[in-house]
C-alpha cells in the first residue's frame, strides 16, 4: 500500500519537470521553449537543495531519530543554502544566462527570476511530503504533488497565451504558494499541539 501510494507520488513529484517544457512547446513554440528550458533548468538546480535535504531527512526519520529536531535543522540548512543561491539567480542571473547568448540573457532572464522564488515555497512542500512519508501517511504526500501539478498545469495553460513563459514561471509560483499556504498552517499547528 504504502509503495504503490509513493510510486503515485514520485510520479506526480516528476510530472512538471516532464510536461511543462512540452505544454510550452505546443502553446508557444520552438523559440518560446528554448528560452523557458534554459530557466528551468537552472532553477532545477536550486530544488536539488531541499530535495536532497530531505531525502536525508527521510533517512535519518526512518531509523527513528528525533523528527522534529531534525525538521528545524534540515529547514534552517536548506534557506542557508537556498536563499543566497535565489538572490544571486535574482540579481546576476543575466549573467549567468550570457553563457547561451545574449539572446537567452534577454528572453529568459525574468521567468529564471519567477521560477528561482518559486524554489522557496517548494523546499516547505518538500519537506513536508518527506516528513509524511517518515510517518507512512502517503496520502498527504500524493494531495501535495498532485495538486501542485494540477494547479501549475491549468495556471500555465490559462496564463500562457496573454503572458507567454513569465505566465508558466507565475503559474508554477503560484501552485506552490497554494499549497504551502495549505500545508504550512496544518503542519505548524501539530507541531505545536503536541
Amino acid at each position: 500500500h504504502y509503495s504503490a501510494g509513493n510510486y503515485i507520488a514520485r510520479i506526480f513529484e516528476n510530472l512538471p519537470t516532464l510536461v511543462l517544457p512540452i505544454m510550452v512547446v505546443n502553446l508557444l513554440g520552438a523559440e518560446q521553449n528554448a528560452y523557458f528550458f534554459i530557466a528551468w533548468a537552472i532553477s532545477g538546480l536550486l530544488l536539488v537543495i531541499p530535495i536532497a535535504t530531505s531525502t536525508s531527512l527521510l533517512a535519518e526519520g526512518s531509523y527513528g531519530e528525533d523528527l522534529r529536531f531534525n525538521v528545524i535543522r534540515a529547514v534552517k540548512f536548506i534557506f542557508l543554502l537556498l536563499l543566497p543561491a535565489v538572490a544571486f539567480i535574482f540579481f546576476f542571473g543575466n549573467y549567468l544566462l550570457l553563457i547561451f547568448g545574449k539572446q537567452y540573457a534577454e528572453n529568459s532572464f525574468e521567468v529564471l527570476r519567477v521560477l528561482a522564488v518559486a524554489s522557496i515555497p517548494y523546499s516547505l512542500n518538500c519537506v513536508y511530503a518527506y516528513v509524511k512519508r517518515v510517518r507512512k501517511e502517503i496520502k498527504p504526500v500524493i494531495y501535495v504533488y498532485g495538486s501542485l501539478i494540477l494547479l501549475t498545469l491549468i495556471g500555465s495553460y490559462l496564463s500562457a497565451q496573454n503572458m507567454r513563459i513569465i505566465g508558466v514561471g507565475i503559474a508554477w509560483v503560484v501552485g506552490n504558494v497554494l499549497v504551502c499556504s495549505f500545508i504550512v498552517p496544518t503542519f505548524l499547528h501539530k507541531a505545536y499541539s503536541r
